[in-house]
C-alpha cells in the first residue's frame, strides 16, 4: 500500500522536470558576430533549433560513438587567416551569424585539434560537425 502511495508523488516530482523547456542561452556578440552555443541537455538543444533561422552557421560537436559531447573550444579565422571568434562554448551546438564568405573552424575537445572549412552564405544554414574519438 505503502509503494502505491509513493509512486504518484515520485511521478509528480519528476515528470514536470523531465519535460521541462530551456530558456535559450543568452546571445553574445564579438568583432561584430552574433552567436550562441549550448545543448548538452536534448531540451536545450530542441529549444536551439528553433533560432536555427537566425543563423548562417551550425557547429556541432559530437563524438564518433553518436552522442554531443560538452563545450570545446573553437576558433574561427576568415580567408585572410584574422581570428574572428576564440571562444569556449556553452555546450556542444554553436550557432553564429557570419559575414557571406569562407572560414576556416578549429575546434578542440579533451586534447584532440581538428579543423574544418565552410563557405558561408546569406539566409542558409551552414553545419560542420566534429567528430571526436571516444
Amino acid at each position: 500500500m505503502r509503494n502505491i502511495l509513493l509512486v504518484p508523488l515520485l511521478l509528480f516530482i519528476v515528470l514536470p522536470a523531465y519535460g521541462q523547456e530551456f530558456a535559450l542561452p543568452d546571445v553574445h556578440e564579438k568583432n561584430g558576430i552574433q552567436y550562441l552555443s549550448g545543448g548538452a541537455a536534448k531540451n536545450e538543444r530542441d529549444t536551439l533549433k528553433t533560432t536555427e533561422k537566425d543563423y548562417n552557421l551550425k557547429v556541432s560537436s559530437i563524438s564518433t560513438g553518436g552522442d554531443y559531447t560538452g563545450a570545446f573550444s573553437l576558433k574561427i579565422l576568415n580567408a585572410r587567416g584574422d581570428v574572428l571568434l576564440d571562444i569556449t562554448t556553452e555546450g556542444p551546438v554553436f550557432y553564429a551569424n557570419l559575414p557571406v564568405g569562407q572560414y576556416q573552424i578549429n575546434g578542440k575537445y579533451q586534447g584532440q585539434e581538428k579543423t574544418l572549412f565552410a563557405t558561408v552564405s546569406i539566409n542558409r544554414l551552414k553545419m560542420v560537425n566534429f567528430s571526436w574519438k571516444e
